[in-house]
Order: C-alpha cells, then structure tokens, then sequence
C-alpha cells in the first residue's frame, strides 16, 4: 500500500524513541582568523600597492571565521531572547512522506502532497520549526502572523516546480543554521496562488534574521536565490552562500519603514558568498540600504548589461546595488565582475566607506544596447560619496572604465583608498574636497581635481608598471601606484596629510 499524501502528525512528548535533533545545539566557534573591525583602516606604506583577482572564484566552503555573537539587547536581531515554546520537527527522507511531529498542544496544522509541506503556523507565539533529511523533490511552505523561528538542521532540499522553502508568515523569521544545508528550486514553477508571491529558492515575506554557526548552500534555478520582501539581518557564526541564480543571488526589498531605518541588508558578522552570471545580474540587491559591519563578504557577477524590459534602459550587472544607499564600516568585502559594463557598488543614493577592506576588481568593458551606453565602474553613487575609513582598493580595468564616481560631491576624511580606471581614476559631478586625513591615490586618464593634491602626468606606460610618487623636491617618496593596463596617457593623483612637504 503507498503512503502517499498521508499526513503524518505525532505528539513529540508520546514517541519516546523519536530521535530529532536538538533544537537549541551548543555552537562550537570555528578557528578565529582575523577580519577587520569595525572601523578599521590600515596603516599607510609609501611602497604597498593592492593587487587584484579579475577572475571569479566559485564557493569552495568557506565558512565564517567568527562564532555567533548576538546584539545583547535586541530581541528583534537576538533569537536567545525569545522563549520558544513549541516545536514542530520535519524531517524529509527521500520521496518518503515527510514526517511531521509537533509538541502535545501546538496550535499548528499541516498538510502534505506528496513531498511538499504546509505547514500552518496560525496565530500562536514563538513556534521553532526544526527540518532536516534529504529529499529531491519536496517543499517546506510555512504561512502565520507571529514571529517565528526556521532551524535547517543538515537539510539537503531541492523541489522539482516551486521554492526549496516559502515562508509566507509576513512576520519576522530567526533562520537558524545548524550543520550543512543545501537548498535548491525548480527551474519551472507551478501555478503560484494568487496574491502570493514565490521570487526565489528560498523567499520570505517577513524580516529574515540569520543566526546559529551552520551553512546555507543554496542556487536560484527559476529566478533569485535568496529573497525577503522585509530585510536580511546576517549575525556573526552564519555562512550563507549562493552560487548561482538566473537573476539575482540575493534579492532583498527591505524595510520601507523609517521605524527600522530603511533597512535592507544589514551584515554584522559571519560569511555570506553569492553569484550570478545572469545578464544584468546583481549579486546583492535592495530596494532600501545596505550596510556591511563585519564579516566577510564575497559578492560576484559575470552577466553584461541587458535591456530592461521595465523601462527599455541598459541595466548593468552588479556585485552591490541599492536604490537607496550603501555603508561599509567593517569586515573584508571583495567584489569581482567580469560582464561589460558592470558595477561593483551601484547605489541611487549616497555611498559611505568609513571602515574594513574592500577590495572591487572589475575587467569588463564598456558597451551599449538599444540606444543607451553602460560603462564599468568600481563604485557609482548617484548622490554624494564620503570616504572616511578603511582600506578601500578599486579597479576597473576594461575599455573605458571609472574606479571611483560620484553624482554629487565626493569627500575624503580618512581610509587609504587606491583606485583605477583607464577612462577616469576618480570623479565627481559636484565639488571634491579633502579634508587633510587619509590617502588617496588615484590613476587614469583623467581625474577629479582635489585643492592641494600632487599630480603626475604620464605617457606611454606599460602595464604592471609601479609608478613613485616623489615630494616636489624628489628626496621623499610619498607613494607607489601599480597600472592595471598600459596607459597611452595618464594622470596620477595623490592626496596625504604630508604631500606637500619639500
């Protein structure tokens, strides 16, 4: 007799033999390496120059180098602030039905088809959904109106015509990893519900808070890999990894609420790794801010730009975009694109570096498509620019391409920031100004013209070549700039407290 789509539902506390994993496991923290901090920037050597990879590397298992570390206050971004008092258990095993036990007196409900679960969270408080096993052709769909937490406990998940999980709760969701989770959709998804919205592999109405120490390996087959209608939260001790999509690895709208700040992706701590080659393809993107504290981030596009169908204009790939603004204060960020006119960091508003490394490596050239042109460039914001911080190394090495450019006005008040492009190393369409901290070292064929920086003019210079830059009386050495491509003509900017010492 088959089994299948009978529902399988049994109190937790009547099956003493029941061997489901624990729901609240004791982190174990990795080796420590070391990331920079929160307002980190490097010490300045006169002879460094960064060096850059223009090729994309895949995900080889990284993991976060930090143990979890939770905001000691904050219940809404802490889930060991919440008592969690019931606890559903799915665990998947093969095109098995899924087995499905739930605590004595949990309001939930659930029905199955086949290998696809709906789980029905109502109106009850603090409900922890534990999944784990392995199946290739199953769902988790969860809807409800209260927070919520989802552990993925060693879960190896793919579903053959909808998302690997839909949380359709609008609330908040503490996703908790605990081991090896792998995730993957459909290529070609069934009739979607009305009013319901399926955008990616994994997709979540509500905020997603991401915690615990384990990994989510996941791949967009359909669309997005990742994606929240609310805002992605990444907590330290988290690896979160997408190594593919058809449009964008991480996909996120974001709060539209002044209350929570805008805010759209928020990185404090852990790994987060993602990937697209599609056209157009952003690597990150939110329709509100995206700030990065700590961790490490490796973000990736390989798609050129692309028509918009929305409005008919080239859209770029991107490794960063935000419609609103991008901060980086902390962690080690490296953003490759290898597509002809793509982004690094493409922002329609403000972009803030005031801390960390981050390191943009651009190789594709400019191009354009359906009457319109679209250039590469390391970082593009639309609104202002302030560099207050960190270690920041930029180049776009293609046909054409800009390091650093700014809408508005573009200030330097700290950071060590290197950056190249073959068209224009630097600029604004505003005023520049350098407040006399930090350094800037700036090469290409033409650059922003900062009060009171030193200048070289150069012609005919082979590529890999270090250029020094000498004070004005040729006895002190300043600085040391690498050419990314050979250049027919050059200017090389430089900008440090001491510049003009004799």
């Amino acid at each position: 007799m088959k089994l299948k789509n009978i529902i399988a539902i049994l109190p937790i506390a009547a099956l003493g033999a029941c061997t489901s994993p624990n729901p609240n496991p004791s982190p174990v923290p990795p080796d420590p390496i070391e990331v920079p901090g929160e307002g980190f920037t490097p010490d300045y050597s006169t002879t460094f120059t960064p060096s850059y990879n223009y090729d994309i590397v895949p995900y080889g298992g990284e993991v976060a180098a930090d143990a979890p570390q939770y905001p000691a206050a904050d219940d809404g971004l802490n889930p060991q602030l919440t008592p969690w008092k019931y606890i559903v258990d799915v665990k998947f095993d093969g095109l098995s039905t899924p087995d499905v036990r739930m605590q004595t007196g949990c309001p939930a409900t659930v029905s199955i088809a086949g290998c696809d679960v709906d789980l029905n969270l109502g109106d009850a408080d603090y409900i922890k959904v534990v999944v784990h096993g392995s199946c290739d052709a199953g769902s988790l769909r969860i809807s409800g109106n209260r927070r919520h937490m989802l552990q993925l406990n060693d879960l190896h998940l793919a579903s053959t015509d909808r998302p690997a999980i839909n949380d359709q709760n609008g609330k908040r969701v503490f996703l908790e990893l605990v081991g090896q989770t792998t995730l993957a959709d459909g290529r070609e998804y069934a009739a979607v519900p009305s009013g319901e919205d399926r955008k990616g592999c994994f997709f979540a109405e509500g905020n997603v808070v991401v915690c615990g120490d384990g990994v989510l390996t996941l791949r967009g087959n359909y669309s997005h890999g990742f994606a929240t209608d609310g805002f992605l939260f990444v907590n330290s001790g988290a690896t979160l990894a997408v190594t593919d999509a058809v449009r964008n690895a991480i996909h996120v709208k974001g709060s539209s609420s002044e209350a929570n700040a805008f805010r759209g992706v928020e990185i404090v701590g852990g790994y987060v790794y993602a990937n697209t080659s599609a056209p157009r393809g952003k690597a990150m993107k939110s329709d509100s801010n995206i700030v990065i504290r700590g961790g490490e981030v490796n973000l990736n596009c390989s798609g050129d730009a692309a028509i918009d169908p929305d409005d008919g204009s080239l859209s770029s790939a991107a490794c960063i975009k935000s419609d609103l603004t991008v901060q980086i204060s902390g962690g080690a960020v490296s953003l490759t694109a290898t597509g002809n006119g793509a982004k690094g960091i493409k922002a329609n508003g403000s972009v803030t570096l005031s801390g960390g490394e981050l390191t943009v490596a651009l190789s594709g050239d400019a191009m354009q498509g359906g009457g319109d042109s679209a250039t590469p460039k390391g970082i593009k914001a639309d609104g202002n620019m302030m560099i207050n911080g960190g270690g920041n190394y930029v180049s776009a090495r293609g046909i054409g391409g800009v390091g650093i450019e700014a809408g508005f006005n573009l200030e330097i008040n700290g950071g060590v920031t290197y950056t190249f492009g073959p068209a224009q190393g630097i600029c604004c369409g505003g005023k520049p100004v350098y407040n006399g901290t930090g350094v800037l070292l700036a090469g290409g064929l033409r650059n922003a013209r900062f009060p009171g920086m030193l200048e070289q003019t150069l012609t005919d210079v082979p590529a890999l070549t270090v250029s020094s830059i000498m004070s004005e009386n040729g006895k002190k050495l300043l600085g040391s700039f690498r050419w990314p491509v050979a250049m027919k003509s050059a200017s090389l900017i430089f900008l440090e407290p001491t510049a003009t010492v004799q």
